[in-house]
């Protein structure tokens, strides 16, 4: 095997600075993205440096969603309840849940999402107070 470029806690240092982000890291180290996979699959210290660095990526993410929710931000909701909130039965697609391809499908579960866990009256943003045929656990009973 031919000498190794760079040391592995020199590219783990370039993964770490950029953030995880392989492109980014090959050019700073001015070589192939290649180069960084192969560290990656190769050395421990530099798949470590890797993982942290997608972990902390996301972390972020999340904090960015989770403030999204906080404000109210209708995309974020609901992004969060079909992605976090799938084993509460929040599913897009799937057995006996709307079609995601099907935009009057998503509508309505929006709609009902909203009514049932707050939003402007008529199920939402903006919308006047509408009788769609739903009914809220409190309407039913």
């Amino acid at each position: 095997m031919a000498k190794e470029r760079y040391t592995p806690e020199e590219m783990a240092e370039a993964v770490k600075q950029a953030r995880g982000i392989q492109v980014v890291a090959a050019r700073a180290l001015r070589c192939e993205r290649s180069t960084v996979r192969r560290y990656i699959t190769r050395h421990r210290v530099v798949r470590e440096a890797y993982e942290e660095a997608r972990d902390i990526f996301v972390d972020e993410a999340e904090v960015q969603l989770m403030d999204a929710v906080d404000d109210g931000e209708w995309p974020a909701v609901r992004f969060a309840l079909v992605t976090l909130g799938k084993e509460r039965g929040y599913v897009v697609g799937g057995a006996g849940q709307p079609d995601v391809e099907n935009d009057e499908a998503i509508d309505e579960f929006e709609k009902a999402l909203l009514r049932a866990y707050g939003g402007p009256e008529g199920g939402e943003p903006g919308a006047e107070t509408v009788d769609d045929g739903w009914e809220t656990a409190e309407e039913g009973s």
